[in-house]
This record gives C-alpha cells, structure tokens and sequence, in this order.
C-alpha cells in the first residue's frame, strides 16, 4: 500500500475568523476616541440593559466587539433618531419644596452666623 499526502485543508480552523472581520477592542468602542461616543459606565449599563451588543471574552479580563456589531449598533441608533438629544423632562413638583407663600422656599444664609444678628427663621427676638 502507498501512502498518500493528507489532502489540503479548506476549511478554516475551529475558532478562526474568516477575512474581513475585526475585533475592537474597549477603547476602541467607548470612551473619548470610541466608535459609539459612550463613556464606558454608559456603555456597560446599555449593555446591562440589552440596548448594546455584549460582545464575547478575548481573555480572562479582556472583551472584544466585532466591528460590523457596532456599525450596525450605530445605525440602528440613528435611524431610531436616539443620538439626538431628548427633551428636558419636565420639573416635578415637590411639596416639600415650596416656600410658605407658595413660591419657592426660603434659603438660609450659609457660614458662620453673625453675632447679634437677629435671629431669621423663628427663636427668640
């Protein structure tokens, strides 16, 4: 019997990325230089919250996002028109918060009092 050569491998490697395909890192995701204009707090709390892809572990304390991922994060985030920004909310009304003719409450002076100094809200006179 002869021997053969082993035939030619075509398929790529288990775990290996096809061509094309880019791991960024979190500093290329987040933060000032970051794809997304997130700071990284904001960025896990999406992801915390399912509106952000999650990404996979590169190693033990390193997590990586593929490129397309987050392209297709971004224009998922323009089309909704979510990167504008939101209307102010509007104040609430706090009854706590409302001064004994109905305006806004009293502030009292900060520091130190001054000596004999009338006394501003109730006490002896």
């Amino acid at each position: 019997m002869s021997k053969q050569a082993p035939s030619a491998i075509t398929t790529p490697a288990a775990g290996a990325m096809p061509s094309g395909l880019r791991i960024l890192r979190g500093e290329d995701v987040y933060g000032k230089e970051g794809r997304t204009g997130c700071s990284r707090s904001q960025w896990y709390r999406l992801i915390a919250e399912g509106r952000a892809p999650s990404g996979f572990m590169i190693s033990p304390q390193a997590r990586g996002w593929l490129e397309h991922e987050i392209d297709a994060w971004i224009i998922s985030r323009v089309e909704k028109g979510s990167l504008t920004k939101a209307a102010p909310a509007a104040p609430v009304e706090d009854p706590s918060m409302v001064g004994h003719n109905g305006g806004p409450p009293m502030r009292r002076p900060r520091g130190r009092p001054r000596k004999n100094a009338a006394p501003i809200f109730g006490g002896a006179a």
